[in-house]
């Protein structure tokens, strides 16, 4: 009981805790604040749409909005008999922020009726 009330009356703070305890709540905070800004949108990026194996007229981009949305409208095209394409996306982030697009972006299947 007396080590409870030592505790609760300890206005040292930080200074009395472990370091392996301070280092995860360092890390943790540091990698909570990483994962909301991956949770929400991000407004002003850019959005382009390439033919990879499925032919495309050109290439499409888009600008994200303030909920991190962005809209093309695509028509890809197969070869003949080809069964299936694929239409490749890059991610531009906007100018002069942090952001990096350092991950490998989803490919969109295109089959074939």
């Amino acid at each position: 009981m007396r080590r409870i009330q030592r505790f609760n009356s300890d206005t040292r703070g930080i200074e009395g805790m472990p370091v392996r305890l301070v280092i995860a709540l360092v890390v943790g905070v540091a990698s909570l604040s990483v994962m909301m800004n991956m949770i929400s949108g991000i407004s002003g990026a850019t959005v382009i749409a390439r033919g990879g194996s499925a032919r495309l007229d050109g290439v499409e981009a888009a600008t994200t909005d303030q909920n991190g949305v962005a809209e093309l409208e695509l028509s890809p095209e197969l070869r003949p008999n080809q069964g299936d394409g694929t239409v490749e996306f890059e991610v531009k982030p906007p100018a002069g922020s942090e952001y990096a697009d350092e991950r490998g972006n989803t490919a969109l299947l295109v089959v074939s009726d």
